[in-house]
């Protein structure tokens, strides 16, 4: 071998040993490393060639071939360094416990992150969309055993990973019944706002872009909001998150939160803006209510999905609201003025 190769596989031998002991040593003391590196720069690019072979074996080849991936480059480097010499008997030699020092340095080394790189082999994230049209309801089962129902008009995606669980809500509601895994938590994520549970029954609805409600069911959530911090809702409560800010934390009956699951919408004794708001998505029409934003009016009663429009005319009638159709199917909401004979 010409002088100048036999030298520069002499470097790069020595910078993968000196690497693999340094990762091998318990203090982690990387002073030999240092004084290697600033010899020379070739015996810089040695030594950060040696680092790149060995954080590359690790993040690109499965756990298995790691080892034998690593052996073979300590193999042919040493090879390198020991062949087409002159010394017939000293060079098999020295090749053979080479290749020994090779195998135990590259075998402890590479022990220890065996289990970590296994577990990302095995256990992708799995990815799925789900969508509901205009009068569809739709019930789904995630990866996990969680169950979803996705009301009308609603798009979601998740992402089921190895170590937490993420639905994207992009549009509309959806119920969530979670299978109880504390070291896998659950997380809603609607806009700015993030809804985490390990185990529980809760829906969440995307109202608009600037405003959603969570309710629950069974057990307790944590909703954090871009411009507030946590809140915990529990058992029966709602609360509304418009423009990044947690509003106040409100009681309500579960056939109120979950019974639409069912076709219909119950109301006891709603604020009027909130029941016309909840049943809004289930009619043709679009609702203005600027002028009526202090209305005092509530509502109360059973109404059926899909009669939402004829519910909706009901309501307005009986508080006594007037609406202008503008733009097609847009309804301008007002108070109706009294009339005397």
């Amino acid at each position: 071998m010409p002088a100048d190769k036999q030298k520069h596989a002499d470097l790069e031998a020595r910078a993968l040993e000196l690497v693999l002991e340094c990762q091998r040593a318990v203090t982690n003391d990387e002073s030999a490393l240092l004084a290697f590196k600033s010899r020379s720069p070739q015996h810089a690019q040695a030594l950060d060639r040696a680092q790149q072979f060995l954080q590359l074996s690790r993040q690109v080849t499965p756990p298995a071939r790691t080892i034998w991936s690593s052996l073979s480059y300590a193999i042919e480097l040493q090879w390198a360094r020991w062949s087409e010499t002159r010394l017939s008997l000293a060079a098999p030699v020295a090749l053979a416990a080479s290749m020994v020092v090779a195998i135990i340095m590259v075998l402890n080394i590479n022990a220890p992150d065996e289990t970590a790189l296994a577990q990302q082999a095995i256990s992708p994230a799995v990815l799925q969309d789900y969508d509901t049209g205009w009068r569809e309801r739709r019930n789904v089962t995630l990866q996990d055993g969680s169950s979803v129902w996705l009301d009308w008009r609603t798009s979601l995606r998740t992402e089921i990973g190895p170590d937490s669980r993420t639905v994207f809500l992009d549009r509309g509601t959806a119920a969530f019944k979670v299978v109880s895994e504390p070291d896998r938590p659950f997380f809603v994520i609607s806009g700015d706002v993030q809804t985490e549970v390990t185990g529980t029954e809760f829906l969440v609805s995307r109202q608009s872009d600037e405003q959603l409600e969570v309710a629950v069911l069974e057990g307790q959530v944590i909703v954090s909001a871009t411009n507030q911090g946590q809140q915990p809702i529990n058992k029966e409560q709602v609360v509304k998150i418009e423009n990044g800010f947690i509003g106040k934390v409100e009681s309500r009956p579960a056939d109120e939160i979950g019974q639409w699951r069912d076709g219909m919408l119950v109301f006891n004794g709603r604020p009027l803006l909130d029941a016309l708001s909840r049943i809004q998505p289930y009619t043709r029409y679009a609702l203005d209510t600027r002028q009526i934003a202090d209305h005092p009016g509530e509502v109360s009663g059973v109404f059926f999905i899909d009669q939402a429009d004829e519910a909706l005319f009901a309501i307005l009638q009986t508080h006594r609201i007037e609406y202008a159709v503008k733009d097609g199917n847009r309804l301008r909401l007002q108070q109706a003025s009294l009339s005397r004979p």
